[in-house]
């Protein structure tokens, strides 16, 4: 089962054996064990919720035979594109404009990722290119994260 786009914010609500497993990420082939599974370069993933996908699939026996494939050419959800989503959308409650996203950050990756700035999975296994990217991400998008009511990110060692 392949994956070639979108990101986390619809679930599948698959029942294997009776019990209830629910995904954001992963295909619903998960549950054919020793069938690939691929998250295509296409996707905007969020490690974080890739990583409880992962873990909650290993407690049932699932993904436990490298059947799960990463593109590394997808690009990464990070927590200031939740940010983002989150600060438009309140900004949109207010004036009657609002969207209905799911706050997940999903929209402002993909625009990162049109942009040509966007970080990769692939980036993640080089930390050095990894916060370059982050930093350059961090200083273009500051000034509008403030416009619409949040914070500046803390300078320093994290960025």
């Amino acid at each position: 089962m392949v994956r070639y786009g979108g990101g986390a914010n619809a679930g599948h609500t698959l029942v294997i054996d009776g019990k209830k497993l629910v995904t954001h990420l992963v295909p619903s082939g998960v549950c054919h064990p020793g069938k690939s599974c691929v998250l295509g370069d296409g996707m905007v993933i969020d490690p974080q919720v890739l990583l409880e996908e992962i873990s909650q699939c290993q407690a049932r026996g699932l993904l436990v035979r490298n059947e799960l494939l990463v593109g590394l050419g997808a690009h990464v959800i990070l927590p200031y594109h939740k940010l983002l989503d989150g600060l438009r959308e309140d900004r949109g409650a207010k004036t009657g404009t609002a969207i209905g996203t799911t706050r997940r950050g999903i929209g402002p990756a993909y625009e990162a990722k049109a942009a040509r700035h966007g970080v990769r999975m692939r980036d993640l296994l080089r930390p050095s290119r990894l916060r370059e990217l982050v930093r350059a991400n961090l200083d273009e998008l500051t000034p509008l994260l403030v416009h619409l009511g949040g914070t500046a990110p803390p300078q320093g060692r994290g960025r």
